[in-house]
């Protein structure tokens, strides 16, 4: 199985030391730590388009004249 390798370069010493922290308290190693990190921040977006697609899925167009939301959520509210 192929496991391609990623070098990073000018990675600000800030950031190199936040990372090397984070991965001892993790108990992991630096590469894990930053794989890991890469790989919840992809499924942490492929989530979010997940949801945009099922909201689109889920959208309607009300038809000409329909009422609104917000005419439901008053008349409930006089209705009291």
């Amino acid at each position: 199985m192929f496991v391609p390798t990623l070098h990073l370069r000018n990675v600000p010493l800030n950031v190199y030391e936040a990372l090397r922290g984070r991965a001892l308290r993790s108990g992991r190693s630096l590469n894990a730590e930053v794989v890991a990190i890469l790989r919840e921040e992809i499924e942490r977006r492929q989530g979010h388009e997940d949801l945009l697609r099922e909201l689109e899925r889920l959208s309607v167009v009300l038809p000409e004249g329909a009422p609104t939301p917000e005419q439901f959520i008053r008349e409930d509210r006089d209705a009291r």
